[in-house]
C-alpha cells in the first residue's frame, strides 16, 4: 500500500502527478471527503489495499486522528496514540510505504472544498502541521519505507522520493514472485 499524507495544500496531488508521469503508480485513490461513501469505501478497499500501483491520497486511519485533534483542540475522539502503534507496525512489517508531504507556503483556499470546511481548515492550519510533524517525527528517522516530501524543494526532494519508492517497489515485487513460486510447489 503506498499512502501519500499530510495537511490540506501541502503537495500531496501534485507529488500523486508527479508518480504517475514517471509510472510508478496507475491510479490515486482517494476513500473520503467530498462525495464519501461507506459502501464505495467497503467495496474498493481490498483491491487498492494490496496493489502496489495505486496510490492513496490520505489515509482516514492517519489524517482522521489529526485533524480531529487540531479541529477539536486535542479533545480526541481518536486514540492517537493507538493510530501511531498501528502504522509502526504496518511500516515495520513493509505492509506500507507513507510519503508525508510537509508543504511550508500559506494555506490557500479550494474551490472544489466548502467555504465553510476552507475557514476551518486556514483556522487551524499551523495546529495541523505541528499534528503532523509529532505523528512523523520518529517514523521519518526509523523506517525507510516512511519519507518526506516538500514540494518547495523541488527536483531534488522529489528523486529522492522516487529513488525510494522505486526500491520498495522492487523489493515488494520480488517478495511476492517468491512466495507465488513457493507457494505452488
Amino acid at each position: 500500500m503506498i499512502i501519500i499524507e499530510g495537511p490540506d495544500n501541502s503537495g500531496k496531488s501534485t507529488l500523486a502527478q508527479a508518480l504517475k508521469e514517471q509510472s510508478l503508480i496507475n491510479e490515486v485513490w482517494h476513500a473520503g471527503g467530498p462525495g464519501f461513501n461507506p459502501e464505495r469505501l467497503r467495496d474498493e478497499l481490498w483491491r487498492v489495499a494490496t496493489n502496489l500501483t495505486v496510490a492513496h491520497d490520505r489515509a482516514n486511519f492517519i489524517s482522521g486522528p489529526i485533524y480531529e485533534r487540531a479541529f477539536n483542540n486535542a479533545q480526541l475522539n481518536y486514540d492517537i496514540n493507538l493510530c501511531k502503534a498501528n502504522v509502526e507496525y504496518m511500516l515495520k512489517h513493509k505492509l506500507v510505504f507513507i510519503i508525508y508531504c510537509k508543504g511550508h507556503g500559506p494555506f490557500t483556499a479550494r474551490e472544489a472544498e466548502s467555504e465553510e470546511y476552507n475557514n476551518k481548515v486556514k483556522a487551524v492550519d499551523s495546529q495541523l502541521r505541528f499534528a503532523y510533524n509529532d505523528f512523523f517525527e520518529n517514523l521519518l528517522r526509523r523506517y525507510d519505507n516512511c519519507v518526506s516530501y516538500d514540494f518547495n524543494h523541488g527536483e531534488s526532494e522529489l528523486a529522492k522520493v522516487l529513488e525510494k519508492l522505486r526500491s520498495f517497489q522492487t523489493e515488494l515485487f520480488s517478495l511476492r514472485q517468491e512466495f507465488q513460486e513457493t507457494s505452488y510447489e
